[in-house]
């Protein structure tokens, strides 16, 4: 099976070189390497360059003026000359076996598989841990955002191809909004649970955005994108009851794991106010017993997190 690896690169020259050897140690051989200059500031085209030369004939050179990480990738993707695309943003990393071991569990599985899904490791300054990982239900996965990430999977081309590629109008959750139309269209994701994919968060991730708007902003796309998926559901008629309910737990933990805020009390900032007014819009319909609970772990939490600041001091 060949493998193309697309890196979009934007001011990632002192990162790129990991990403660059994590490829080209791979035990199983990549035919091509796409790097696609996304408007980069630093660096980052003289290290492209330097590689270029170093790998004549396996690093393809592109530049995309239009911003963003999928309009780089889909350049990448129409160059690509391989069956099965590895997407790697420029500052995470591969396992030596990464793709090996994908491609195995493609051929002991499902050999009409379009979508490959893997594991990956997390690892900021703090702390390293294992991003959870559905085995079983591909579509509770994409709600529960369960379903590996960008750099963690891999994809067929000619599947991405036919769904246009990745959504350039998106500035958050891109991959599983591909990977939802990836599924509307019967694509068939086999799931490879090895975390063999290193993924670096950064301080200026969107996810850690400081900048109000643009944190509701990035909420909107993530909760907007599991009511499509729940829409879906209700107009086919089939386990619409079981898909509301997946949807309605994520958006209710989700904005209480990401604000800090226990949805239905009073709050008075902006976020807070923002939660409640959600919560209330959508309508979410759960079972007594799981808001208990919820609220349980959300208490704990905050009492240790008390307990801890106050042990610092």
């Amino acid at each position: 099976m060949n493998v193309t690896v697309i890196i979009p690169c934007f001011n990632c020259a002192q990162f790129l070189p990991r990403a660059l050897y994590s490829v080209f140690n791979q035990s199983h051989e990549v035919k091509e390497i796409i790097l696609v200059n996304n408007n980069s500031t630093d660096n980052t085209q003289i290290i492209l360059e330097q590689w270029k030369l170093k790998y004549p004939d396996k690093i393809i050179l592109l530049n995309e003026e239009m911003k963003g990480a999928s309009q780089a990738r889909n350049k990448g993707l129409r160059q690509a000359k391989s069956e099965w695309i590895q997407f790697l943003d420029a500052d995470d990393e591969l396992h030596i076996d990464k793709i090996k071991v994908q491609i195995e569990s493609f051929n002991t599985s499902n050999k009409n598989a379009d979508l490959i899904i893997g594991g990956c490791i997390l690892i900021s300054k703090s702390h390293k841990y294992e991003r959870p990982l559905e085995k079983n239900d591909l579509w509770k996965g994409l709600i529960f955002s369960q379903l590996g990430i960008t750099s963690a999977n891999l994809y067929k081309k000619e599947k991405l191809i036919e769904i246009g590629g990745w959504n350039s109008e998106t500035s958050s959750s891109q991959e599983y909004e591909l990977t939802f139309r990836l599924l509307k269209n019967n694509a068939i994701g086999v799931i490879c649970q090895q975390p063999l994919t290193y993924i670096h968060v950064q301080d200026n991730s969107i996810h850690k955005s400081k900048n109000e708007e643009r944190f509701i902003e990035i909420m909107e796309n993530n909760i907007n994108l599991r009511l499509k998926i729940r829409d879906y559901f209700i107009q086919q008629n089939v386990f619409a009851e079981k898909i509301k309910l997946h949807v309605s737990k994520y958006i209710f933990t989700y904005l209480m794991n990401t604000t800090g805020k226990f949805p239905a009390f009073k709050h008075n900032s902006k976020i807070g106010k923002y939660v409640n007014k959600k919560v209330n819009a959508i309508n979410l319909t759960l079972p007594f017993s799981f808001l208990m609970n919820t609220y349980l772990i959300f208490l704990r939490k905050k009492i240790k997190n008390r307990l801890f600041k106050h042990s610092i001091k």
